[in-house]
């Protein structure tokens, strides 16, 4: 009995699949697909790259546990709070107190209209009764899933209302062409190792407001957007935005996907104007032999729908750990996995980056791997306690120290959460009742926000300034621009010592969240003005290092300069040892190290 139990579990929490009954063995050697009992931290995906699809399994875990015990254990969590007797199942009283999923994840309070009815969208069976698993199913129905995807970067956009000035930002694109127009001397279409190692001249020239910093704008001439005067809003929309038209595909560990059948299809059926191909080559999809062998069943050398459903069940050709919440300190938040049985294939392209970051370079395209974490603090239930309070008193209207029905439903806050917060069904509801609702509240929401993982994708585009700019904060700096030779090394994949247009990347952020997605059905509604005045000013970056150094660092570039150090020639000299004319973080440290050992 007890295997059952558990069988029925995995196939609720997607962790199992018994295929469809009455189908046909499409050969004997489906045994070599056989895929093994996935991981409770493993999370697979697929990337649709122009070269060919790539497999990418991420090990995911959230302050240390494996990411669907997480799930799990938030479900469990939310189940205990519903179950108000203590038997085991939901009836329909207790299931109309299950909490509005915005209130659960996106800190709102998700009381806006009548709810529908709970119970009979929770009791798959019409039994009466709600198990742990009729929950847990309806939870991923509603996309409360433990992976979670948001394509095409963030959903909330930014839109900027000009009182003067212009604001447009100049594009990757015309940033590019602005680079090579100052920098490719000879006019030859290419940027050399001697071109590029005269930037940081070439570019001082554009410094109009001589902070010894060059902006994007300041290279792109368009000197009025950074005195533009506007506002900022950012709007969020509840509406689910369509995940699958983005270049990554998330697939269930070890099942079959009919739907990543049909996009291998789509994607890759185009080559050679082949638009409706219902089979594709190992050349089509860029696959190893041995991976082409594993998935070929009826070995006529090319992958049918049926076969290309099974892309997955093979070896990955990319596999990271990622590490969310609480860890060690000296493990790192995102590492590559490297298995002695099975190597991966793409190990060799795989780079680590100074912050952490790992970059994957797929032909002319760039992803580059991170990991980020969001405040599990649960803002609803603080933030609005003294609002639901005040209403209270105020829906009161005999100021006999309870609502009944009839005043809840004159109230716009509590006339469609009456019963969710009557927790004892008494029909009465009380204040000790709705501090005690938020102070539970809180715990759950603290529970949902470490339950899951999403995985954020950014495109963005091709450009020779985003490569450059380490700390992504829209200017290049003196030791920023330095480097700019060294993406010869990076870029340079023809070996003639240059860099064309041809061969800058595409360039993809990847970022690996605890939490959920803002892009799934469960997104609020929200217009948030962000700041008023100069629109085009950067986010300086946090800095680092002693005090003096920091106050020195002016224009917040992570250096001192002659021009900021407020000390003599000979003081500057001493500090910096590698005398390339700036004193970096390290050697501040290590000056200032020495100034303590000295008192």
């Amino acid at each position: 009995m007890r295997s059952h139990h558990i069988l029925a579990a995995m196939l609720v929490l997607g962790l199992a699949n018994p295929g469809r009954s009455g189908e046909p063995s499409r050969t004997p050697s489906s045994a070599r697909l056989a895929a093994p009992t996935p991981e409770r931290d493993v999370q697979d995906l697929v990337y649709l790259s122009d070269k060919g699809a790539v497999l990418m399994r991420l090990h995911v875990r959230i302050d240390g546990k494996p990411l669907v015990d997480a799930w799990e254990g938030f479900v469990g969590n939310f189940f205990a709070y519903l179950d108000v007797d203590g038997d085991g199942v939901l009836n329909a009283k207790e299931a109309a107190r299950v909490p509005p999923i915005p209130m659960l994840f996106n800190n709102g309070p998700g009381f806006a209209g009548p709810r529908p009815n709970i119970a009979m969208a929770l009791d798959q069976n019409r039994d009466g009764k709600i198990t742990k698993v009729e929950l847990a199913d309806w939870l991923r129905r509603n996309g409360v899933t433990p992976f979670q995807l948001r394509a095409g970067g963030n959903q909330q956009f930014q839109t900027r209302v000009v009182i003067a000035g212009r604001a447009e930002p100049p594009s990757a694109d015309a940033i590019n062409e602005k680079l090579f127009a100052l920098l490719d001397t000879n006019k030859d279409g290419k940027l050399s190792r001697e071109e590029l190692t005269s930037a940081s001249v070439v570019l001082h020239k554009l410094d109009i407001d001589d902070d010894e910093m060059v902006s994007a704008q300041e290279m792109s001439g368009n000197l009025d957007s950074d005195i533009a005067t506007g506002v900022f809003a950012t709007v969020a929309f509840d509406g689910e935005v369509p995940n699958n038209n983005g270049p990554f595909v998330p697939v269930k560990p070890g099942a079959a996907n009919k739907e990543l059948a049909q996009r291998l299809l789509n994607h890759y059926g185009r080559k050679g104007g082949n638009g409706g191909a219902k089979k594709l080559t190992r050349q089509d999809l860029g696959l190893g032999e041995e991976a082409f062998k594993r998935l070929d069943m009826d070995e006529d050398g090319k992958l049918d729908r049926e076969e290309l459903a099974r892309f997955a069940q093979r070896e990955p050709d990319v596999e990271l750990r990622v590490r969310l919440g609480k860890k060690d300190g000296k493990e790192p938040a995102i590492e590559m996995v490297r298995s002695r049985d099975h190597p991966s294939p793409m190990a060799e392209s795989i780079r680590t980056g100074r912050d952490g970051t790992l970059t994957l370079e797929l032909g002319s395209t760039q992803l580059e791997f991170g990991s980020a974490d969001t405040s599990k603090e649960p803002q609803f239930a603080l933030r609005l306690r003294q609002q639901y309070l005040a209403r209270f008193r105020m829906a009161d209207r005999d100021n006999n120290g309870y609502l009944d029905e009839k005043e809840a439903r004159q109230s716009p806050v509590y006339r469609n959460v009456f019963h969710m917060l009557d927790r004892d069904g008494d029909g009465k509801l009380f204040e000790k009742e709705i501090t005690s609702y938020l102070d539970r509240m809180k715990t759950l929401q603290e529970s949902a926000l470490s339950s899951c993982a999403s995985l954020s994708v950014k495109d963005q585009g091709r450009g020779l300034f985003d490569l450059v700019d380490a700390n992504s904060d829209g200017r290049l700096g003196v030791r920023e621009m330095r480097q700019m030779v060294k993406l010869i090394d990076q870029l340079d994949r023809d070996g003639d010592g240059q860099i064309s247009r041809a061969e800058i990347p595409h360039k993809y952020r990847v970022d690996v969240r605890r939490g959920p997605s803002l892009g799934n059905q469960f997104a609020p509604r929200a217009v948030v003005v962000r700041r008023m005045g100069i629109v085009n000013q950067p986010d300086l970056p946090e800095r680092n290092g002693p005090l003096w150094f920091r106050k020195m660092d002016r224009n917040h570039d992570g250096d001192v300069s002659r021009r900021e150090f407020l000390g003599t020639e000979e003081e500057f000299r001493k500090i910096d040892r590698d005398g390339d004319g700036l004193i970096s973080l390290e050697e501040a440290n290590r000056a200032d190290e020495l100034f303590r050992e000295k008192r």
